[in-house]
């Protein structure tokens, strides 16, 4: 009876765990059916300008007229806006394996199917585990999500990552504060930031968001950090506070002329076409057929 009595107890234990483990397969799974989805005849659509910008820095090539601001050989501008920290990325892959759609694509590809597991373990924590992996399972399927991150349009795929990124190393630090987390969301900020120069949105929208949510957590930080360490912060933050000032205020472009109620059509003109997936199938496919014209302005009202 005893033996009977631990076998059960043991086999429960194991189904309790496998309940468990059951919603981290299920977003692991999610993710390598997005990397089949996305990688399912790679080389098609043909490859487009946002994919093969880096593509010169990255092998090498200065390439004299080219866009790029490079110290000697090392690119450090794609464009003025635009660091070369893709070229990075990708330079020993194209040594490796050479230039090609299947080495343009795969990695970011890839790149794409761990944001989304990263944005899981962000979620689970405060959605719970199903309803992460219900989310997960969402964005792997949606077209939406699909055909930028193949092409990586824009290119947003390392933004997306690094978003993800801080988001679920705070969500990680509020469970458990350690400071090397902080570290972490430190670097991503300014690895986003390299990437892409209109990364500084979000880390100006993740400090003003986490103050205003979480401000026993900052201040918690705040007094918890050496003396030495927070003024060396205030230090850092003004100093790259001034530099991507520097580096951003020449790129503003004053508004077009226009009455506030037209930037105010064309803003809404522009999300629905954004919303309804018709740019990018006009782009990719050169075709808007079977694409949702409108969207309802209450259905984005509800999903907002």
């Amino acid at each position: 009876m005893t033996n009977s009595a631990e076998l059960t107890q043991t086999t429960r234990r194991r189904d309790a765990r496998w309940r468990q483990r059951l919603p981290d397969w299920l977003a692991v799974t999610a993710a390598c059916v997005f990397v089949f989805l996305a990688a399912y005849r790679i080389e098609l659509p043909g490859l487009e300008f946002d994919e093969i910008i880096f593509v010169l820095p990255a092998v090498g090539d200065p390439a004299p007229g080219y866009y790029g601001v490079y110290l000697g050989s090392v690119p450090i501008l794609i464009f003025p806006y635009m660091g070369a920290l893709k070229s990075w990325i990708y330079a020993p892959v194209f040594h490796l394996f050479g230039v090609s759609a299947l080495t343009i694509r795969l990695p970011i590809i890839l790149i794409a199917a761990v944001t989304l597991l990263i944005f899981y373990s962000a979620m689970r924590g405060k959605l719970g585990a199903v309803w992460a992996a219900v989310a997960v399972w969402v964005m792997a399927i949606d077209p939406a999500n699909i055909f930028p991150n193949k092409l990586d349009y824009g290119p947003t795929a390392l933004t997306h990552v690094f978003q993800a990124a801080i988001l679920a190393l705070w969500f990680s630090y509020r469970d458990g504060p350690k400071l090397w987390k902080v570290g972490l969301i430190s670097i991503c900020c300014v690895l986003g930031f390299f990437d892409r120069f209109n990364f500084i949105w979000l880390v100006g929208a993740f400090v003003v968001g986490i103050s205003l949510c979480y401000p026993d957590s900052v201040k918690g930080l705040w007094v918890s950090s050496p003396k030495f360490v927070r003024w060396l912060t205030i230090i850092v933050a003004l100093i790259a506070l001034s530099v991507a000032m520097h580096l951003i205020l020449p790129l503003i472009q004053t508004r077009p002329p226009g009455t506030f109620t037209w930037h105010l059509k064309r803003s809404w003109n522009e999300l629905q076409i954004t919303l309804s997936g018709r740019a990018m199938a006009a782009y990719t496919f050169e075709s808007e057929a079977g694409m949702i014209y409108r969207i309802p302005f209450w259905l984005i009202a509800a999903d907002a």
